[in-house]
Order: structure tokens, then C-alpha cells, then sequence
């Protein structure tokens, strides 16, 4: 099911920016990085005849969320 914008529960129609910060608590949650990480691991490049993930970057959007991503990555 796809979560409706704040400003929308009122007025479908209308139309306004969305800030940065509003879009990152959409983007940005334990869900999101859950599945990202999911992906990464069944996808990812494999090395060592395929026992391990290869390197990989990861980028996150501030300090916080990196340590969100390795909480969740370490799970």
C-alpha cells in the first residue's frame, strides 16, 4: 500500500513542493534499508566463489541514518 504525503490526506489535488526533510522520512526508514540490504545481499557482487559480498559503498544522507544502516545491516 502506498503511504499518502502529509498534505495530501486532506486534498489529493492539490500541489506544493515537498521539502527535502519531509521526503527523507518517506525514503529513509528501517523498512526502506531493510529492503535495500536484502537486495544488496541476494544481488550484490559476489566474491570468494560466492561465500561473500563484495566491497560495496553504501551512502547515506547524514551520520544518523549511516548508523541506522549498519544497526539494521548488523540485525
Amino acid at each position: 500500500m502506498e503511504k499518502v504525503w502529509t498534505y495530501e490526506s486532506g486534498n489529493p489535488d492539490s500541489n506544493r513542493n515537498i521539502e527535502s526533510n519531509e521526503l527523507f522520512t518517506y525514503i529513509f526508514n528501517a523498512d526502506t534499508i531493510d529492503k535495500v540490504l536484502q537486495d544488496l545481499m541476494q544481488n550484490g557482487l559476489k566474491v570468494q566463489g560466492g561465500e561473500r559480498i563484495g566491497k560495496t559503498i553504501v551512502f547515506a544522507y547524514n551520520h544518523a541514518h549511516a548508523e541506522l544502516v549498519v544497526k539494521r545491516f548488523n540485525y
